[in-house]
């Protein structure tokens, strides 16, 4: 690293271009930050507009592939300390996170955009949103992934309510 003495610092930051070129950084980031946030808002309004279908299944259906699902799945996995019923309702959303997939390849188009992580954030927690309003057996487990997605200790009230 070049280290300069103060009375080269001081001699540069008296010349009247440096002030010039000070300001037009300044701008630039100014603009760079405008654009960024920009499309941040896009990417978040793109979410919010992609149609997200909640498969059409039965409760007792979504219940019975869940527990197929679960009596193929490595026992080691299922060494958790919740009950079976949770793990039932667990298997449940992520068949229907999985089903809602094509929703977010919406986004592939974005990949490495500012605002696309935002976006996939949106648009999975709409699904689990949605899921819990279809199948309110699998409200509990739908408010807990959407915690862990956003960080949130409680989700907005009115994501979970039937229109």
């Amino acid at each position: 690293m070049r280290l300069y003495s103060m009375e080269q610092v001081l001699a540069a930051e008296a010349d009247p271009s440096f002030s010039v070129a000070q300001d037009r950084a300044r701008a630039s980031a100014v603009r760079a930050l405008a654009a960024h946030q920009a499309k941040l808002r896009t990417a978040k309004a793109l979410a919010w507009e992609i149609p997200i279908t909640i498969p059409d299944i039965s409760p007792s259906d979504l219940r019975a592939n869940a527990r197929d699902r679960l009596a193929t799945t490595d026992r080691r996995q299922l060494e958790l300390p919740i009950g079976f019923d949770d793990l039932v309702a667990a298997a449940a959303v992520q068949m229907i996170m999985e089903a809602c997939e094509p929703a977010l390849w919406a986004l592939d188009e974005m990949f490495a955009t500012p605002g696309v992580r935002a976006a996939r954030v949106i648009v999975r927690k709409r699904i689990l949103s949605m899921t819990a309003v279809k199948h309110p057996w699998l409200r509990n487990e739908c408010v807990r992934r959407f915690r862990a997605e956003t960080g949130s200790i409680e989700p907005a009230a009115h994501l979970f309510e039937v229109a």
